[in-house]
């Protein structure tokens, strides 16, 4: 039974270092993923490469020093994009609100 156990685990974890999954939400320190459109896993992704492991799922996954490298090339584009997005629209936000205070100066 352990034996197929680490099979299924090694499944999901091949599909997240290959880019085989959904993303449905990002935080500043998870992203929710679907395997399958059926499997939901929550990755940990706060603080430093060696911190990436699955935070919430049906089962767990620990990845290896090496599935970790992996999983993070697969998930450092996704995070900086997502920071790329908040940081646009907080210089929106921002360029809102100095255009409010300049207008009410006149």
């Amino acid at each position: 039974m352990q034996k197929q156990i680490q099979q299924v685990q090694q499944y999901f974890k091949d599909k997240i270092i290959d880019k085989q999954f959904e993303v449905d939400l990002i935080n500043d320190h998870t992203i929710d993923i679907t395997i399958d459109e059926v499997y939901p896993f929550t990755v940990w992704t706060a603080n430093h490469t060696e911190s990436r492991h699955i935070y919430r799922g049906f089962m767990v996954l620990e990845f290896t020093t090496i599935e970790k490298c992996e999983v993070e090339k697969v998930l450092r584009p996704i995070i900086e994009a997502q920071a790329k997005e908040r940081a646009e629209a907080k210089i929106e936000e921002l360029k809102k609100e100095l255009a409010q205070l300049e207008n009410s100066e006149l």
